[in-house]
């Protein structure tokens, strides 16, 4: 899985958060990111790695047995 949490926060305090749920989803993210020259982003981080669903949860605890 390569899921991913960004959040934007910009010079006037808006926060954006952007989750991408597959490696297809982070690289339209990384794309998009060349088209904020015009945007004031005061900052962007990666705030969590490797999220996973209940179902995702469910599979991985059960091959754990």
């Amino acid at each position: 899985m390569e899921t991913t949490l960004y959040k934007i926060t910009f010079t006037d305090g808006r926060i954006f958060k952007v989750f991408c749920a597959n490696k297809a989803q982070k690289e339209r993210w990384f794309t998009s990111m060349a088209n904020t020259d015009h945007l004031e982003i005061e900052s962007i981080e990666q705030v969590e790695n490797g999220i996973h669903n209940i179902k995702q949860w469910e599979d991985i605890i059960s091959l754990e047995k």
